[in-house]
């Protein structure tokens, strides 16, 4: 988030005595000319399952960072792939959402041309 993005993401916050407590975080930049003065957080709590969720892949995230090649990490509350298995997704789901974007762009065309094609045949 340091970047200013918005962030969403489940939670383990800890209370003065010590005990622990999950919340879903919505977490946005407050901006003022360009440039980020603070953060505005809105908290609520969790469904069971996104919890146990959350518990299982801070568990995995700890067993990866104890290991040579970690697989996961988090990034803008996403979790992602690490190393060159993260490298190659990244790119193929760009390089899709690029060809998907391209492709709509030319339906969107064909289908105004067959609707002029259409307009102007007589009969």
């Amino acid at each position: 988030m340091q970047q200013g993005h918005p962030w969403t993401g489940i939670v383990k916050n800890r209370r003065k005595n010590g005990d622990h407590y999950w919340v879903q975080a919505n977490a946005t930049p407050v901006m003022e000319r360009g440039q980020v003065i603070g953060y505005m957080s809105v908290r609520t709590k969790p469904r069971r399952e996104q919890i146990e969720s959350a518990k299982a892949l801070y568990e995995r995230m700890r067993a990866d960072a104890q290991s040579d090649h970690p697989g996961i990490a988090l990034a803008r509350g996403e979790v992602v792939r690490t190393g060159w298995r993260g490298q190659l997704q990244a790119r193929l789901h760009f390089n899709l959402r690029r060809q998907l974007l391209a492709l709509g762009a030319v339906l969107m065309g064909a289908s105004w041309g067959i609707g002029k094609l259409a307009s102007a045949w007589p009969g």
